[in-house]
């Protein structure tokens, strides 16, 4: 959980200074959840398929503000 914390932190710390952010390795822990969000215990209250949803919607982002940092 720790390293995911520290991922974030230099996604965002890229961000904020305007530089390119690396979508092939954030894609990469995204698909390696799937299974986990996909075969979850019933019991938990994730809809897999909106957490699915909001991850396509990060690496939209990350895709589009990489166009910008390279205009």
């Amino acid at each position: 959980r720790n390293v995911l914390k520290d991922i974030i932190l230099k996604i965002i710390g890229k961000i904020l200074n305007g530089e390119k952010v690396n979508v092939e390795s954030i894609k990469l822990i995204f698909v390696q959840k799937f299974p986990q969000l996909l075969y979850s215990n019933k019991e938990q209250k994730i809809n897999p398929y909106f957490e699915i949803k909001d991850m396509f919607l990060v690496i939209d982002f990350l895709s589009s503000l990489n166009e910008e940092v390279n205009k």
